[in-house]
């Protein structure tokens, strides 16, 4: 089962619908990340991402086990132990640079967006802006 997700005037179309296990078997899939490194899924139901604009399937998402869930909880809890003891100048340089790589690549993050959403590039970009 996938979904695709269309806007339409700023409402949501929702349309459900199968693939063949051809089309699922040739998508590559989305890795998780937990603890700082991508690993694989041990799911057995994934998501297919979908160009609205070819139908090609992108991607494949896992629906993240409880196993896996509580190993990216433990870690998140890990981290923010960490995090927490962080001055409020350095937190404050770390999102300083995140701004500004996403600033740097805002052309492949809206073209991420064009490809998963069906958006024009200016939207996709000003929705990168909006987030910032």
């Amino acid at each position: 089962m996938c979904v695709w997700v269309a806007h339409l005037d700023r409402s949501t179309l929702v349309v459900a619908g199968r693939r063949s296990m051809a089309s699922q078997a040739a998508a590559p899939t989305t890795k998780l990340y937990i603890n700082g490194e991508f690993i694989e899924s041990q799911t057995d139901t994934y998501y297919d991402v979908i160009n609205p604009a070819t139908q090609e399937v992108m991607t494949r998402v896992p629906q993240a086990t409880p196993q896996e869930l509580e190993a990216a909880a433990r870690s998140a809890q890990s981290a923010f132990r960490e995090w927490k003891k962080t001055s409020i100048l350095s937190r404050q340089r770390k999102m300083l640079d995140l701004q500004y790589l996403i600033r740097e690549n805002l052309d492949q993050l809206a073209a991420s967006i064009v490809t998963e959403q069906g958006k024009v590039f200016s939207d996709a970009q000003g929705d990168v802006m909006r987030g910032l």
